[in-house]
C-alpha cells in the first residue's frame, strides 16, 4: 500500500520520470546537463529556448502539462532532456551558442 502525500503537497515526479542530472562536455569543453529516465530506445527531446532540468520539474505547469507529456514520451523509451548551452545547470560562459559551430 502506498501513502498519498499530506494534503496541500504535491507528489514527486512518478517513479518513472526520477532523474539524475549527469555533465558530457562538448567540443571545446564547455558541460551540457542532460537526464535520462525511462529504458528502451533513446529518445532525445530538444530544449527549448530556455530551460532548466531541475527547475522545469517544479513549475507550475509541471503537474498539469510537462508530467503527463514527459510521461508519455517516456513510456517503452530512455527518454533523455537536456540544458542547451547557457540555460540551465548548462555552462553559461561559453562564447559560441550557434548549434553549426565547426
Amino acid at each position: 500500500m502506498t501513502e498519498a502525500p499530506a494534503a496541500g503537497v504535491e507528489a514527486g515526479p512518478p517513479a518513472a520520470l526520477r532523474q539524475k542530472i549527469k555533465f558530457c562536455s562538448d567540443g571545446d569543453g564547455k558541460r551540457i546537463a542532460y537526464a535520462a529516465v525511462g529504458e528502451g530506445a533513446p529518445l532525445v527531446k530538444a530544449a527549448n529556448w530556455l530551460s532548466h532540468l531541475e527547475y522545469d520539474r517544479e513549475s507550475a505547469i509541471w503537474p498539469k502539462i510537462w508530467g503527463h507529456i514527459l510521461t508519455a514520451l517516456a513510456d517503452g523509451r530512455r527518454l533523455i532532456r537536456y540544458d542547451a548551452r547557457g540555460n540551465g545547470l548548462s555552462d553559461w560562459d561559453a562564447k559560441d551558442f550557434s548549434s553549426t559551430r565547426s
